[in-house]
C-alpha cells in the first residue's frame, strides 16, 4: 500500500498433481453379457493444475477522512496448455469367454488443446450510506496471443465437460448493514460466450473396450488391415453457451 488510497496485490498458485482412484462400471449388449466381464474395475485419472497468477490494484475515494467508494483491475493469468488431454487408465482387462485369454482395456484419452488464459476484470464498489454499498464489475476471458476472439481451447476441441469458450461476464451486487454485527451480501453474476461454431472437429469417438478402438475388428491383424480411421469427431456443431450465478451471504462481526 504505497499510498493511503492505493493497494497493490500479487499471488501465485503453483501447479500440482491431481490423481484420482475408483471403479469403472461397464455395461455390455445383452448379447455378450454372459460372455464377457471386466477382470479388475479399478481406474485411474492423473491431471496437472496449472499454475495461476494473479494481480490486483486498488483505488480507494477517501472524503473527510472515510471511504467512499473505490475502483478494481485485476489481471489473471492461467497455465491451461500443460493440461493437453483427459486421460483415464484401468487396472483391468477384457475378459471375453470364447477368445483365448484377455483383451487389453485401451486408456479413454480426451484431448484438451487448451492454451494458457488471461481474464481482465473491472470493478468498484460506491458506499451509498452508513448500512448500504452497490457494487459491479465486468470480465473477459481469452486465449493469451488471441485474447479477443479465442478462449481457453483451440479451434477443433470444443467440448461440453467444461466451458473453454471466450467468456464475457457482468456482475452486480450489494452489502447492507443490520445493527452493529450484521450484513447482509446479495451478488448476481452472468457469463456468456459468442456463439461458436465448430467445424473441423478433433475430439473422437471412443471405443476402449475394443482392439484399436475399432468395433469390427476381432484381432490386431484385423485392425492393422485397414486404411482408414475407424473412428470420428464428436464434437463438430454450434456451441452456446451462457450460465448465471446468484449468491447470498451474512456476517457477523463483532467490535
Amino acid at each position: 500500500q504505497p499510498v493511503d488510497a492505493l493497494t497493490l496485490g500479487l499471488t501465485y498458485r503453483p501447479r500440482h498433481e491431481f490423481n484420482a482412484t475408483g471403479t469403472v462400471n461397464v455395461e455390455f449388449p445383452v448379447a455378450l453379457e454372459e460372455l464377457t466381464s471386466i477382470t479388475d474395475e479399478g481406474a485411474n485419472l492423473n491431471l496437472t493444475i496449472p499454475d495461476i497468477f494473479r494481480f490486483g490494484a486498488r483505488w480507494a475515494f477517501i472524503s473527510g477522512g472515510e471511504e467512499v467508494a473505490d475502483i478494481e483491475f485485476n489481471v489473471v493469468y492461467e497455465m491451461w496448455s500443460l493440461l493437453e488431454a483427459f486421460t483415464i487408465g484401468f487396472d483391468g482387462e477384457v475378459d471375453v469367454s470364447i477368445e483365448d485369454g484377455t483383451r487389453t482395456l485401451n486408456d479413454v484419452v480426451i484431448p484438451k488443446g487448451l492454451d494458457d488464459t488471461m481474464s481482465i476484470r473491472f470493478g468498484g464498489d460506491v458506499h451509498v450510506t452508513d448500512a448500504l454499498d452497490l457494487r459491479t464489475g465486468v470480465f473477459m476471458e481469452g486465449a493469451v496471443g488471441n485474447f479477443f476472439d479465442q478462449g481457453s481451447i483451440r479451434p477443433g476441441f470444443a467440448n461440453l465437460d467444461f466451458l473453454p469458450l471466450h467468456r464475457i461476464g457482468v456482475s452486480i451486487g450489494a452489502s447492507y448493514g443490520i445493527g452493529e454485527h450484521w450484513d447482509i451480501d446479495i451478488g448476481y453474476l452472468h457469463i456468456f460466450s459468442p456463439n461458436y461454431v465448430e467445424e473441423d472437429g478433433q475430439v473422437p469417438i471412443i471405443f476402449p473396450i475394443w482392439i484399436c478402438e475399432d468395433p469390427p475388428a476381432s484381432s490386431q491383424a484385423a485392425c492393422d488391415a485397414r486404411e482408414t480411421d475407424p473412428r470420428h469427431a464428436i464434437n463438430n456443431g454450434t456451441y452456446n453457451v451462457s450460465y448465471d450465478l446468484f449468491s447470498l451471504g451474512f456476517t457477523y462481526a463483532t467490535n
